[in-house]
């Protein structure tokens, strides 16, 4: 799978897509992604540009900048830098793009067929299911999901993976259910029903078609010092991962935020937007043990 990076501008990518039909070359072997930018505003004392991606997983980098973020980034950090956010590959205004649902040609193709779609499994499960009828429900509507993405996307989703997306920046295999049902009571206690919820929303992965990678520790000699910002009440993202990154990493700082929610910067607190800006413009370390 190849990649072009293009303007946000419709016509544009839609008109690349079609140049590459017209030269032989089949959409699906190459992923066209947008581009937006969100120009510094003091353009005489600019350093280079951000490239952000907004996670989710899935999230549109382009739409989100259009909708304020680089409102989220700190004054120092927006004055000296150009905000700069892509759609990762599979997503938002992609071509191709990532799909779970028929279309309005299957669904007209479909109209008073016997259609193959498996039925959707009874119930709905609950964001922390405990029984184990619950945790069959769960389960079963991970793998029906997983399904209705493999039969509208096919190969597609074996490349638009983690590993994937990080290289189009240039810059999580199958594990048993018991692995997810041991992590709910730790999730429950760390942010309740949302730190569960995280937990059964990652059950899709489970059977998600991988590709050829697997998990391994970072390995990036040579890397400039790399920020970590990590939040000891993240239900999302560990904040024991966020130790670990910052230790693998050659010179690798961490930066600590004591407090709930998913991420630390641009949410509003002083002292990492502070810290963060100051290690983005002026390239100062955090320093060991650094807490906000």
């Amino acid at each position: 799978m190849r990649v072009l990076l293009v303007e946000d501008d419709a016509n544009l990518r839609f008109g690349v897509a079609a140049a590459l039909r017209a030269a032989g070359l089949a959409v699906d072997e190459t992923f066209v992604l947008p581009v937006a930018r969100a120009a510094t505003g003091k353009p005489d004392r600019r350093i280079g540009s951000l490239v952000y991606n907004p996670g989710g997983p899935g999230a549109p980098g382009v739409q989100s900048l259009e909708e304020g973020m680089d409102e989220a980034f700190g004054r120092a950090a927006r004055d000296r830098f150009d905000i700069v956010a892509v759609d990762p590959r599979g997503v938002g205004a992609s071509v191709p793009a990532l799909t779970c649902t028929a279309d309005e040609d299957e669904d007209e193709a479909g109209a008073g067929e016997d259609a193959s779609e498996p039925p959707a499994p009874e119930g709905v499960a609950p964001l922390h299911p405990r029984t184990e009828k619950e945790r069959t429900a769960a389960a079963e509507g991970a793998r029906a999901a997983t399904e209705d993405c493999e039969r509208h996307s096919g190969d597609l989703l074996r490349h638009v993976g983690t590993q994937d997306a990080a290289r189009d920046l240039n810059v999580p295999h199958p594990r048993g259910l018991d692995a997810y049902w041991d992590a709910l009571p730790r999730a429950e206690e760390a942010a309740g029903v949302y730190g569960t919820a995280a937990v059964t929303a990652e059950l899709t992965c489970r059977g998600w078609p991988s590709g050829e990678g697997k998990p391994h520790r970072v390995e990036a000699d040579g890397v400039a010092p790399v920020l970590v910002v990590g939040t000891t009440g993240d239900a999302s993202t560990p904040y024991e991962e966020a130790v670990s990154l910052a230790e693998q990493f050659p010179g690798g700082m961490l930066l600590t935020y004591e407090g709930m929610g998913h991420t630390a910067y641009g949410r509003g607190d002083a002292c990492v937007t502070e810290q963060v800006d100051a290690y983005l413009v002026d390239l100062e370390p955090v320093r060991p043990d650094a807490t906000c």
